[in-house]
């Protein structure tokens, strides 16, 4: 069996970091399989219905292709061509937008409604396209694929599978706890409001901090660890 894994071509993001410990953790290369790995970019996607593969896994978040996945729904016309050479699509989702929330999602870039409209129409045609593309659908948590589910009720579960992302098995050591809470100020029954990943302007961690300031009215004990 031959395995053909699309990589995000952007190393300091997390998909690309998921993506490169799934293909280094998992022994695929065994009893006779073969394992290709191509960097998602536009033109590797054109030669993708060409490269003879038993399975194709593609990387799916709406930021590697584009404004709310402008080329990627582009892309996954152009893979229906899979279903005539034999090959089957798997597609991972890292994110699902609930687009009947369009007018939320995109409140910071629009506020038309015409625009709104057509942003959940699209979604939506999205969605039910990479359905319709691929094999297999797998989500990273039983929230996402409720979600998903919501727009093709018709779909098969059988094609959907959870595999839950997990995370890094780096535990905070007493010593550097007790650092973190004497650097921030941080007493022992203070809650914390804390992120992670990777801190791109696209994912809005400006407006947490805003909504964060805006709490400190009216909540005298609400402390900031960085004033800016």
């Amino acid at each position: 069996m031959t395995i053909l894994a699309v990589i995000p071509a952007r190393q300091q993001c997390g998909i690309s970091d998921y993506a490169g410990q799934l293909y280094s953790g998992t022994d695929f290369e065994t009893g006779g399989n073969r394992l290709i790995k191509v960097p998602l970019n536009f033109w590797n996607c054109l030669k993708i219905p060409f490269v003879r593969a038993d399975i194709v896994h593609l990387q799916h978040e709406y930021s590697m292709y584009g404004f709310a996945g402008c080329w990627g729904f582009l892309l996954f016309c152009y893979l229906l061509l899979l279903r005539l050479t034999g090959g089957k699509l798997v597609v991972t989702l890292h994110t699902i937008y609930d687009w009947d929330q369009a007018g939320q999602i995109f409140a910071h870039r629009t506020k038309s409604r015409v625009l709104i409209q057509a942003l959940r129409f699209y979604g939506k045609t999205y969605h039910r396209l990479i359905l319709r593309a691929a094999s297999l659908v797998i989500f990273l948590s039983e929230g996402s694929r409720a979600a998903f589910v919501r727009i093709a009720l018709w779909a098969d579960p059988k094609r959907f599978a959870v595999i839950p992302i997990g995370v890094y098995d780096h535990p905070i050591l007493a010593r550097d706890a007790a650092k973190l809470e004497a650097r921030y100020g941080i007493e022992p029954d203070d809650y914390v409001f804390t992120l992670f990943g990777f801190a791109f302007p696209n994912k809005g961690y400006h407006l947490a901090i805003e909504a964060l300031k805006s709490l400190q009215t009216g909540h005298s004990g609400l402390k900031r660890a960085h004033p800016d």
